[in-house]
């Protein structure tokens, strides 16, 4: 140990400066590969399957259908108290403005928050898509999902294409690809 701590050149400092450095990046590493393991298991495990038609409320208050049959739709599962939502959700305003995406095929549907709180968010923030509450949480089960923002691609046959959980920096490039 001794011998350790009086190296003629002073390099065992920057070797264990090193060690530490390289198992605080593996450590970090697997913890990060531990958490998104499982979202991305059951995210796999989403594509493929058929959602059953459930109803959520748009900003006045009024019953609608979900998904719509005959209509490839891309679903922003999310809350207003969710900063990665906030984030993907400024992301898919971008990409509608400047017209790469059509409004008409993006649902921002926020999850257990009442109608009012989504209502005063979308009049903040200018969403340029339609903006539906889902006060009861319905969406979960039909979705399954534990993560907001949760992106879902539902095909004509509404039938689940692609399902991102966890904010994604890919997911407008995907639905542009997914809407063509």
């Amino acid at each position: 140990m001794m011998l350790l701590m009086t190296s003629p050149q002073g390099t065992t400092g920057s070797k264990l400066k090193k060690i530490a450095w390289d198992l605080a990046f593996w450590g970090l590493l697997i913890f990060a590969l531990y958490r998104q393991v499982p979202l991305w298991w059951k995210s796999n495990a989403q594509e493929g399957k058929s959602i059953d038609a459930f109803y959520a409320k748009d900003l006045g208050g009024e019953r609608v259908t979900l998904p719509e049959n005959g209509k490839k739709t891309v679903f922003v599962l999310w809350a207003t108290w969710c900063g990665p939502c906030h984030a993907q959700l400024a992301q898919f305003k971008k990409a509608v403005e400047d017209g790469s995406l059509p409004p008409d095929r993006i649902v921002a549907l926020s999850v257990g928050e009442a109608i009012e709180t989504v209502r005063a968010y979308r009049e903040k923030e200018a969403l340029p898509f339609r903006v539906l509450a889902d006060p009861e949480g319905i969406s979960s089960s039909r979705f399954s999902f534990s993560v907001t923002p949760t992106i879902v691609f539902v095909d004509q046959q509404a039938k689940i294409s692609t399902f991102l959980q966890g904010l994604s920096p890919l997911a407008v490039t995907r639905a542009k690809g997914f809407l063509d």
